[in-house]
Order: C-alpha cells, then structure tokens, then sequence
C-alpha cells in the first residue's frame, strides 16, 4: 500500500503506522476510509428506500385514481339506466305528484352525492406503513409534532383526525404521558 498524502510507496510492509517522510498515522487513515464506506454504504440503502417509498406512493395515487374513474363510470351508468327507466314512465298529471316526485329525484341525488363523498374520505388515507406511539409532553401542539415527525406543520392536522383531536378544546385536555399514535403512510 502507498502512503495516500506522499505516495511513499511499500508502507504497509513497514513495522511502523506512521509514514517515514511526511508521519501521516497510517492506522488513522484507514479508520477514517473504513467510517466513510460505512456512511457511503448507509446513505446508498436510505436512497434506495426513498425511492420504494416514492414508487410506492406513486402505485397507490395511480389506484385510487383508477377506483374513482370506475366508480364514476358506475355512478354514470346508473344514472343513464335510471333516465332511461324514469322517461318510459306515464306522464305526471298532476302537479302534486310532479312535486312529490322531483322531491324523491332530489333525495336520490343528494344521497348519491352523501355516497360519493363518504367514498372520497374513507379511501383518502394511504395505508399506514409504521405506527409510533409518542408520550405527550407539555408544551408541545400539533404543528410542532407534524414539523417534527414529517418535516411540514400542516401535517399536524392529520396527526389531530387520527387521535381523534378535532377541536382546540379536545387539545387542551391532553395531559404530559398520554401517548399520541402517528402513523406513517
């Protein structure tokens, strides 16, 4: 092996660690080559591992939006079929029953629209790839933990709709040692 500052070549078949003519420490060299390829190692793994994780919530956007597209298609079918039914009827003489029959189109719509919504929010959230159970400490708020745990303060609101913390109030009862569950997706 060469001396890595003077080039002297044959070091390591030497007794001593320390380089003859410029006395760099040979065994301290090496330690520090040996830290650097571990940290080179360590940051080729955090990599790849960002990079699953980038792929997988790429795969997951791409399933939900293929669930909404056919969801919207059935929506539209039905509605097509429903139409279709609803103009082969007998015409509505009268004008109560006119009434009374727009009230349950509405009704059906607004329920539709209750449907669609209530499918929007359950399938909002990505699956939960870790759970960490955090103690409560005193002075801490939800922006802080969203700022600590995901790098942004408005994630502190997620962290609020899984434990249930909805009001500043709910927050105002939390007492130092009552564990929070956050869940990385």
């Amino acid at each position: 092996m060469n001396c890595p500052i003077c080039q002297l070549p044959n070091v390591s078949l030497m007794h001593t660690p320390i380089c003859p003519r410029c006395g760099t420490d040979l065994l301290q060299m090496d330690m520090h080559e040996t830290i650097e390829s571990r940290f080179k190692t360590v940051l080729k793994q955090r990599l790849a591992l960002e990079g699953e994780v980038a792929l997988f919530k790429k795969k997951e956007e791409q399933s939900i939006a293929k669930r909404a597209r056919k969801r919207n298609y059935w929506l539209l079918s039905g509605l097509i079929v429903f139409l279709g039914w609803r103009a082969y009827q007998k015409p509505m003489v009268l004008k109560r029953d006119f009434l009374r029959k727009s009230d349950s189109l509405a009704l059906i719509v607004h329920q539709l629209e209750w449907m669609k919504f209530r499918f929007d929010t359950l399938n909002r959230q990505l699956p939960c790839v870790k759970k960490i159970r955090y103690p409560y400490q005193q002075g801490d708020y939800l922006g802080k933990l969203g700022k600590m745990f995901f790098n942004k303060e408005s994630a502190g609101y997620q962290i609020g709709i899984d434990n249930g913390i909805i009001t500043p109030e709910q927050w105002t009862k939390m007492k130092p040692g009552d564990t929070l569950n956050i869940y990385i997706r």
